[in-house]
């Protein structure tokens, strides 16, 4: 995901998951209203998508931080 990309995406009102390495730019902006995986992991990218689909109040949160962050 390109930072750009959030433009669109965090005033959706969703949690975002992104591929990034800490310490770059996407990660900081990602933190506290998504997930942050390190990138290429894809078992890390389903297991956090899954998680968030199975917890509603940390979606929410989550969603409202995005929102918020917009």
């Amino acid at each position: 995901m390109l930072l750009s990309k959030l433009t669109g995406l965090l005033p959706s009102g969703r949690p975002v998951v992104a591929m990034a390495n800490e310490g770059i730019g996407l990660a900081a902006e990602v933190e506290g209203c998504g997930l942050i995986v390190p990138s290429g992991d894809a078992e890390a990218m389903t297991a956090d998508v899954i998680w968030l689909t199975q917890d509603d109040e940390w979606r929410h949160e989550l969603a409202v931080a995005a929102r918020a962050r917009a």
